[in-house]
């Protein structure tokens, strides 16, 4: 396939997007991408949560992980298993307001797609989104949505802890502390948990590193902290060496690291031109059907492997066929 040219340049933040063509993903796909995160996903993510004693607000409150959370994956064809093409799952996923912004200009069949974003956000009362991050798109996510919005949570945390009132869409860098431990109790996605992989295991997507020796060097693989976020510390390998891959030196060196790791196989984006193209595909919470359902998605296509918003990065419009 030939990568589709830029359509528009926008400023995020601080944050330049290049934007490309909407994208279709057949029905087929997105129904097995629903079932996928309803049917496996969701049972493990709360069973985790449960045996490390942090369930959060969602999870004590309604029985769901996550108000919104985004499936990072290989683009998929309706013959192949979804769950052969999934990187990982997202509980507290970055792009909201890209994703919105786009649905919101799009004139298409879908258009109800914003309204449901709407609804979901509303059944649960939400108060607002609550942002103390690098993250740039959540002020724009609050304004379609007509949300309040509080660019760091010093501004009203006398009020909601004493209160003790929620909940709200909150994105903090921190994972530990008793500030955190009251706000996950009114967050609408996790905060002492996000980020931690361990789904991914219990789901045989990944094995937990134990010791370098394990490792199958004559396989391609990538490596990822067991708790992290973005491209923070991830690695490819591939054994025959090829331009964009980790080196075995270097990865020995990242698993010295003081932190736990996971292995995933090497699951290959799509090549395109002269790029590499993944799918986010995010999914909302449908409070009448209780279950996830399809939200929209972004493609996202990158020169090399590493594939994620960096300025080079083309993004567009990932809507259902």
């Amino acid at each position: 396939m030939k990568m589709k040219k830029i359509k528009e340049r926008r400023k995020i933040g601080k944050w330049d997007v290049n934007i490309g063509e909407k994208r279709d993903i057949k029905k087929r796909i997105v129904k097995k991408i629903e079932n996928f995160t309803n049917k496996k996903w969701m049972p493990v993510s709360i069973e985790i949560a449960e045996e490390l004693k942090k369930s959060w607000y969602t999870i004590k409150e309604w029985g769901f992980p996550s108000l919104v959370i985004r499936i990072d994956m290989a683009p998929a064809d309706d013959r192949e298993i979804i769950k052969g093409k999934i990187y990982e799952i997202e509980t507290r996923p970055a792009g909201l307001g890209l994703v919105l912004s786009l649905l919101e200009n799009e004139e298409t069949e879908n258009w109800q797609i914003t309204e449901d974003w709407q609804r979901t956000f509303e059944g649960c009362g939400c108060k607002g989104f609550i942002n103390r991050s690098s993250i740039q798109d959540d002020w724009l996510a609050s304004k379609i949505l007509k949300l309040p919005y509080y660019p760091s949570y010093e501004q009203i945390l006398e009020q909601i802890l004493k209160n003790n009132k929620g909940p709200y869409w909150i994105r903090t860098d921190l994972r530990q502390g008793k500030i955190i431990e009251k706000l996950d109790k009114i967050s609408l996605a996790p905060l002492r948990l996000e980020g931690l992989k361990k789904d991914l295991i219990e789901l045989g997507l990944a094995k937990e590193i134990i010791s370098t020796e394990t490792l199958d060097w004559s396989e391609p693989f990538v490596i990822k902290p067991l708790v992290g976020s973005r491209m923070d510390g991830v690695e490819i390998y591939h054994p025959k060496k090829p331009r964009g891959f980790s080196t075995k030196t270097r990865i020995l060196k990242r698993l010295a690291e003081p932190r736990k790791f996971i292995v995933q196989p090497f699951i290959s984006p799509q090549k395109e031109d002269n790029g590499w193209t993944i799918w986010r595909v995010y999914l909302i919470w449908n409070w009448d059907s209780q279950k996830y359902k399809f939200a929209g998605g972004l493609w996202n296509w990158r020169s090399n492997l590493r594939v994620h918003g960096a300025k080079d990065s083309i993004m567009g419009l990932l809507l259902e066929d």
